[in-house]
């Protein structure tokens, strides 16, 4: 993987295109968008700024958050299908398992521009890496198990049916925060709009690697650009 990072860098600066009489500067960014993949989707969003070394090289400081973060939905809620496979079903009513939290991530990135025939047309790509600050939020349920009725069973002697359940009752949660190293890479195209103003398509992965589990993630968002 960073191998793959540091050949995707060194192509960056390979194919950045030397500087012209136009001047380099400084830019700003706000996105806002989504992030898709383990535990799935969540809203991203944050900013950047930047400085251009040249007219198509340069980097950015860019703080990304992700407010409400989902972690090991899937594989937590693979129990709770096991648990319902169960005649009659070991059933949590109206609950889920879910490990939520939020992430917030701060990222260098180098950016390389490309020219193109149309001035207003201004394509990039992307790459770079720095640390999230990752907290995870997880429910607690007791282990106690009582008779729970589901209508519609058949009875028993003309009783009630001792349907298995679990209590339907969060009694705390555990809170864990770590710091994960960040990488991250990808590109876009902004289209001017005003002088110095533009917006676009901006794609990205990140990986961020857990203390316990590595998170694999795709960020798609529109940005609004402007470049000094």
């Amino acid at each position: 993987m960073r191998i793959q990072f540091g050949v995707f860098f060194l192509a960056v600066l390979l194919t950045s295109t030397a500087a012209s009489a136009q001047e380099g500067g400084a830019r700003v960014s706000g996105f806002f968008g989504g992030a898709f993949g383990e535990g799935g989707a969540a809203i991203a969003t944050g900013g950047s700024v930047g400085y251009r070394f040249t007219p198509r090289l340069g980097f950015d400081f860019e703080v990304l958050t992700m407010p409400d973060t989902h972690f090991d939905r899937d594989e937590l809620n693979r129990l709770r299908q096991i648990l319902n496979a169960f005649p009659g079903g070991l059933v949590i009513p109206g609950t889920y398992f879910d490990t939520s939290g939020r992430t917030v991530a701060f990222l260098t990135n180098f950016v390389t521009e490309f020219p193109t025939a149309s001035e207003w047309l201004i394509p990039y790509l992307a790459g770079g890496g720095g640390v999230a600050s990752v907290s995870r939020n997880l429910p607690v349920f007791p282990l106690a198990a009582v008779p729970v009725v589901r209508p519609g069973l058949p009875t028993i002697g003309g009783g009630l049916p001792p349907i298995f359940g679990d209590i339907a009752q969060q009694i705390g949660s555990l809170r864990r925060a770590e710091t994960d190293l960040a990488l991250t890479v990808g590109g876009g195209v902004d289209f001017q709009v005003l002088h110095g103003l533009a917006v676009g398509v901006d794609l990205r992965y990140l990986h961020l690697f857990g203390i316990s589990q590595d998170l694999n993630l795709a960020r798609l968002s529109g940005r609004v650009t402007y470049r000094f």
